[in-house]
């Protein structure tokens, strides 16, 4: 599962600067081509620092304050440091043995610093577009184990190849570490050269889904149809992520609507899987293509969640596993997964707004906001639109923290989503009511439902509002006069979210769960406590 999310942070979304010079700077690195070939290449090479290796051999000397220094020197190198301290973990010697473990385990509690330098590197590779590094990319790549770090050699790799890579990246397709043969796909589909599209076209044969998937992937970015056939094929793949990510693609690329629910079982999927068939058979070489692909519509499989109980904001993958974690995040209230993997988090109490990178650094804050966040959402523009619900206000903050637009929305504004018609949908809790603000602050449009406290409200695809209703205990659909045309029940529930497949992802008292068109449960995490959620 981890290797799908890995891929599904596609490569044609960059993330916001995030100082990645400034940090190498620090660790005195050099960021032209050469010297970061000559830092890459030192880690498969082999070529360590004498220094580190003295202090290894330190970490069993006789002399207590010897061994103390020893340990606290290589704690703070660990990016020269963890090959042979991993080794080190094995040694005969006992006091040896123990030190390197008790580095091995510091290192995995807290932010890598290798992992950080890695990141770092990998950015200003794509930033600056430095050419020729291809090979030291995929060469680097095996000891790359973090996924965000993973994602970021991927969008450097493709910053890097030119058509004198096509070899070397061909064989990288073959490579057992399966994200790297991936990267090497999406470099190929980035050099737009018929011999890079035949390798491709090679990869749709491989025995490996995920493979054959990201050449689909590259291919449906072109609208070439010849993606067409691997994608529906997949939909019948035993890994629900590749179910999910073909499914996704397919809507976003032909714009149909055939209903398909990936984490239904194989029975309930053979339905849909049969009309995609016959539409592929019937309409596949004619139908129009989007193109360029939308790929907001393409959702990485991700699901964000606030627990405001535990003060805590974790991440799942697809089969429930927690991938990201921030604890202590004191009242989270309201949360947005991003593309470029970070993350958008509001705490009620402390009244602030972090952003948080792929690692989890903090990237930017708005704090001293005038009330309790409940909702956030980073807007095309750049800025991000924060409901402050005790104070009855909608907020607009720039990327230097200043408020370029507001509202006084009398009424508890629970909820807030800024619409492609420059209208904000507003989610009123202790008004009871679900309204459209102008650029002026007036309502101009009032969902004519009864609800009693309203948590979320979402503007669909169709026109119509998903609305979760927390007292009454429901999600309900509204189209624009206010008549309900779908609804189901649930716990008490605080949020809701329409997907690409039509199933909807609700947060109620028992915890995340999606449900199909039909209102049957389908995918369940229990957590007491959790009020937000975000599938992205």
């Amino acid at each position: 599962m981890l290797i799908l999310t890995i891929i599904f942070s596609t490569l044609a979304f960059a993330p916001a600067e995030d100082g990645a010079e400034t940090l190498l700077s620090l660790h005195k690195i050099a960021t032209d081509k050469e010297s970061l070939s000559k830092y890459m290449r030192s880690y498969y090479e082999g070529s360590v620092p004498t220094d580190v290796v003295a202090w290894i051999e330190d970490l069993g000397n006789r002399s207590y304050p010897v061994r103390e220094r020893a340990f606290a020197e290589l704690r703070s190198k660990q990016v020269s440091a963890l090959p042979l301290i991993k080794q080190a973990a094995n040694s005969g010697d006992l006091e040896v043995r123990y030190r390197a473990r008790k580095l091995l385990e510091y290192f995995g509690k807290g932010e890598s610093q290798r992992d950080q330098i890695l990141h770092a590197i990998f950015r200003v590779i794509e930033q600056k577009k430095l050419t020729g590094l291809s090979d030291e990319l995929i060469k680097i790549f095996p000891i790359c184990e973090a996924a965000f770090v993973q994602r970021q050699a991927q969008r450097a790799l493709v910053a890097t190849s030119t058509p004198e890579d096509i070899e070397r990246l061909k064989n990288a397709t073959d490579d057992k570490l399966q994200p790297l043969g991936i990267a090497a796909v999406h470099a190929l589909g980035g050099l737009e050269l018929e011999e890079a599209k035949k390798a491709i076209l090679k990869t749709l044969e491989s025995e490996r889904e995920p493979l054959r998937l990201a050449a689909a992937e590259v291919l449906a970015t072109r609208a070439d149809r010849a993606c067409l056939r691997p994608l529906v094929e997949s939909l019948e793949s035993s890994d629900v992520d590749v179910r999910t990510r073909s499914h996704h693609i397919l809507l976003a690329l032909t714009g149909q609507k055939i209903g398909f629910t990936s984490y239904a079982n194989e029975e309930e999927r053979k339905g849909p899987v049969s009309q995609w068939k016959s539409w592929l058979e019937l309409e596949g070489a004619k139908a129009e293509l989007k193109h360029p692909l939308d790929l907001d519509k393409i959702l990485l499989g991700r699901i964000l969640v606030c627990v405001q109980s535990e003060n805590r904001v974790f991440e799942l993958d697809s089969s429930g596993k927690v991938v990201w974690e921030q604890k202590n995040f004191i009242h989270p209230w309201a949360c947005q997964g991003m593309r470029n993997g970070h993350r958008l988090v509001g705490s009620y109490s402390t009244r602030m707004v972090q952003e948080f990178d792929a690692s989890g650094k903090v990237v930017w804050q708005k704090t001293g906001l005038p009330g309790g966040v409940t909702s956030v959402q980073r807007l095309d523009n750049g800025n991000t639109l924060v409901a402050c619900t005790d104070s009855n206000q909608i907020l607009e903050i720039d990327k230097e923290g200043k408020t370029t637009w507001s509202a006084i929305v009398p009424g508890r504004p629970f909820f807030a989503q800024r619409l492609e018609n420059s209208r904000t949908l507003v989610t009123l809790h202790t008004g009871k009511q679900v309204v459209e603000v102008d650029t002026n602050g007036k309502i101009v449009w009032t969902a004519n439902y009864k609800l009693e406290s309203p948590q979320s409200a979402r503007r669909l695809e169709n026109g119509n509002t998903l609305v979760s209703d927390h007292s009454t205990r429901k999600v309900v659909e509204l189209n624009s006069e206010g008549e309900a045309t779908w609804e189901t029940t649930a716990g008490e529930i605080y949020d809701a979210q329409r997907l690409p497949d039509g199933t909807t992802l609700i947060v109620d008292s028992t915890g995340v769960k999606k449900i199909a068109p039909s209102k049957k449960v389908i995918w369940e995490f229990k957590i007491a406590g959790a009020c937000r959620a975000f599938e992205y």
